[in-house]
This record gives C-alpha cells, structure tokens and sequence, in this order.
C-alpha cells in the first residue's frame, strides 16, 4: 500500500474491480465509477489502460470512446474523502455487458501520475484515494452501490548531504 519514489517520477496506478456473478442479469448493462483522488503532490498524466477481462485468454481493451473520464484538477474539502486539497479522477463505464463483460470480470482501470514539486516528505506522504461506485440491483434501474475507500501513498525523501573539509 505504500512505495518510495522521487519527485519527478511518474508512477503507475492500477485499480481493479470484480464484478458480479450475476452480470447476465443486469437489465441495463452494468455500470462501474471509479473515484479516485490525488493528494496535492500528485499530477494525473493519462490512462494508460481501460479493459475487462473475463479470462486469461478473452481481453477486451476499451477505447476512450468507451467510457468517459472526467477531471478536476483542484478540490478542496470535499466530505468524500479525508484529503484537504486534491485532485478528483472519475472514470464511468456503461453498460460493462455490452462492452462484452461476463458474469465475474474483472475490470482493470490503468492510470499515471507524477510526483511533482508540491510533494511531502517523509510523513504522512502522498496519498491516493479512490472507492467503486457500482450497480446494485439487476432488476431496476441504476442504484449505486459503493465500495470502502483504499488508499495507498507514495513517500519520497529528503537527504542533506554536507561536505566538510578534513
């Protein structure tokens, strides 16, 4: 849930969510949210992958076409989440059946960002935040469920080095 890197690194999100057993039965096709916010120190670059994956052989990659991503890059003090300043990264896929999702997939959802200049030091670091918000009932139309948030951070360092003469 953590890892170290420096400022000016680009590091890789990858979020993840297992759909139900059940996907055959969603009347409207199934919809997935995912909300995913930055801490200050973070820069959102691109999505660098969208795809559901039913099998290790049956992959689908997702156009930008197929979903639709939304950014804002300044937020401050939403009750969503316990960041105080922040980015927000929402990315919506629609009807997951009939983009070819079937019962069980996953849905792997592939995003940079940079370690930028406003990054924290040591503790508490750079955290990243992000909750599912996902259909419930597959006999009605959209109720959204959601899942806990997960956050994990990127911590990076500051080292004084001090040349003395002997």
């Amino acid at each position: 849930d953590s890892a170290d890197y420096d400022v000016n690194d680009i590091i890789p999100y990858k979020l993840e969510a297992t759909l139900a057993d059940n996907l055959e039965n969603y009347e409207n096709g199934y919809n997935l949210k995912f909300h995913d916010y930055l801490s200050e120190g973070l820069t959102y670059l691109a999505i660098t992958s969208v795809k559901i994956i039913n099998s290790e052989t049956d992959v689908i990659t997702l156009s930008a076409a197929d979903y639709i991503l939304a950014y804002e890059e300044t937020v401050a003090d939403i009750p969503e989440t316990e960041l105080e300043e922040h980015s927000k990264l929402t990315v919506t896929i629609n009807g997951i059946k009939a983009k070819g999702g079937k019962n069980g997939c996953k849905v792997v959802f592939e995003y940079t960002a940079e370690l930028n200049e406003q990054a924290v030091h040591g503790a508490p670091g750079n955290p990243n935040e992000v909750y599912l918000e996902y259909d419930r009932y597959p006999y009605e139309d959209y109720v959204p469920g959601e899942t806990p948030k997960d956050r994990v951070i990127a911590f990076t360092y500051k080292v004084v080095v001090n040349k003395v003469r002997e």
